[in-house]
């Protein structure tokens, strides 16, 4: 009996340590600027960026706003600590699933600085640490994204475009 109690306090505690830190107020939209150098000041991503054997390419928003059918999505949402997140080989751990039949389309680029976009990246380990308490903004670009489409980053977070 005791072993249950200490089985049922001990799993209590690991869905409370889940729940606050889950992500609240999750907001993902259709963004589409005359420009994709229209990024405001505001916008936060990393608090600290630690790769590891990596290498990326960087298009400027200049080369992208010449690229056709690219769409922009904007994520928002908050988290109440400190978190990391993982970008992976070719982005493979970003999805787009299409509404209209399921299929999966690769993410294009991802905003990186003021007027960049990190567009692949090949890496033994690359991480984003992200800062609690503030809201984070991730801008990222997709072939045709559209409302109802959804997007799945890892396990971290899934959102419907509105």
């Amino acid at each position: 009996m005791k072993t249950t109690k200490v089985i049922l306090f001990a799993l209590l505690m690991s869905f409370m340590t889940l729940m606050t830190n889950a992500q609240t107020e999750i907001n993902c939209k259709i963004w589409k600027p005359k420009s994709f150098c229209e990024i405001p000041d505001s916008i936060y991503l990393a608090y600290r960026v630690f790769a590891i054997q990596s290498e990326w390419k960087e298009e400027t928003c200049e080369e992208l706003d010449k690229v056709k059918g690219l769409t922009g999505v904007w994520l928002t949402f908050n988290i109440k600590n400190n978190c990391k997140l993982l970008l992976k080989s070719d982005f493979e751990n970003f999805k787009l699933i299409k509404k209209s039949n399921g299929q999966q389309v690769n993410l294009f680029a991802i905003h990186k600085s003021k007027k960049n976009f990190t567009t692949s990246i090949k890496a033994k380990k690359y991480k984003y640490t992200l800062k609690g308490g503030r809201k984070i903004n991730i801008i990222m670009l997709f072939p045709e994204a559209e409302k109802g489409d959804k997007i799945i980053i890892d396990n971290f977070i899934e959102a419907e475009i509105q």
